[in-house]
């Protein structure tokens, strides 16, 4: 059995909380990238360590259903494709941008994306299909900067 020194020091609960603590600020890095309220919902429940009981009534939503939202944020952020976009947005081509933010950062479906775009689905597939060759070019090590292959036609 593990004991604590006589400064009470627990070297394992120490670095877990420092892994959480690494977790959540990489979390709401990426949070501001979210639409309202999710970014703000992710705020209050990692910043301020509030329950989603105790926020869900201020927006109208059972609690459940908050914090099945907050699992649904989690699993978007922590996705590899959404922390590429949002790690690299400026460097993403102007007519991929609009794409990029609805269906990858906002988490819309493609029809939903065409309709918040104005694209037709076909050039929403195709730019999602763009995103995702620049997103596998870059995963291989190449600068996404450097590279033509990431410019839409």
């Amino acid at each position: 059995m593990f004991k604590l020194n006589e400064n009470n020091f627990n070297p394992v609960a120490t670095d877990c909380r420092l892994y959480t603590q690494m977790q959540n600020q990489s979390i709401l890095k990426y949070a501001c990238m979210l639409p309202e309220p999710d970014g703000t919902i992710l705020k209050l429940t990692l910043m301020h360590g509030l329950p989603a009981e105790s926020f869900a009534s201020l927006l109208g939503l059972h609690k459940r259903s908050l914090s099945h939202k907050i699992t649904k944020l989690m699993k978007r952020i922590n996705n590899p494709m959404f922390m590429f976009v949002a790690d690299h947005f400026d460097a993403i081509p102007t007519e991929l941008k609009t794409t990029a933010r609805c269906a990858i950062l906002h988490g819309l479906s493609t029809r939903k994306t065409a309709g918040c775009t104005g694209l037709t689905l076909h050039k929403v597939r195709t730019n999602l299909q763009i995103l995702h060759a620049c997103f596998k070019y870059y995963a291989t090590g190449s600068s996404l900067q450097t590279s033509n292959q990431c410019h839409s036609n």
